[in-house]
Formats: C-alpha cells, sequence, structure tokens
C-alpha cells in the first residue's frame, strides 16, 4: 500500500479542534496553573484554599482561575455567597495524571 501525505492529513483533527487544544495545552503549560490543577485534581476547593495551598496571592489565583475558567480546565460552583473550584470533568485529571506518567519515564 502506497502511503501519501494525504493519508496523514485525514488524520489531523480540524483546524478549530487543533487551536483549541494548542490552547488548552498552553494554559496548562504555565507552573502556577498547573499547581492549581493538582490541587484540584484532589478535591473541590475555594480560592482562599487554593491560595494558600499553592504559596500564591488570592488575585493572583483569581486571575488564573479566570483563564482556567475560559478554556473549561475548571469550573465554578456556588453555594451561598461561597463560590467552589473544581476541574471541569475527568479528562482534565487525566491529561495530568498522564503527563505525569510521561515524565516519570524518564
Amino acid at each position: 500500500m502506497t502511503r501519501t501525505a494525504s493519508d496523514l492529513r485525514k488524520a489531523l483533527p480540524d483546524d478549530d479542534d487543533l487551536r483549541t487544544l494548542a490552547d488548552t495545552f498552553s494554559v496548562l503549560g504555565h507552573e502556577s496553573r498547573l499547581k492549581i490543577v493538582a490541587a484540584l485534581s484532589h478535591r473541590e476547593a475555594r480560592v482562599n484554599e487554593l491560595a494558600r495551598a499553592v504559596g500564591m496571592s488570592l488575585s493572583a489565583v483569581s486571575h488564573q482561575l479566570s483563564k482556567l475558567r475560559d478554556l473549561r480546565v475548571v469550573r465554578p460552583r456556588r453555594d451561598g455567597r461561597t463560590i467552589w473550584y473544581s476541574l471541569d470533568d475527568q479528562h482534565v485529571a487525566d491529561l495530568l495524571s498522564l503527563a505525569l506518567q510521561h515524565i516519570s519515564h524518564r
């Protein structure tokens, strides 16, 4: 069977999906945001808990959560006046876990 570049091209996700994927990897490519994601992979938390856990100010954590929310990496849940944050879904936890497994094979 002859293989051509068109076979490879057909295997590529569409351009919109590739842009979204690149944006997602980009947002996850920041150490502070990865700390937040790692903390949230354990359990949902409030901003003040996250700030203490990752050693950042409340405003810095809020700023990073905003970026993570924009790409549906995390999601908020309101309980009265309290906002709880969690990972958007299990896929985010799986990405983190797979990446950590990957780097442990060095």
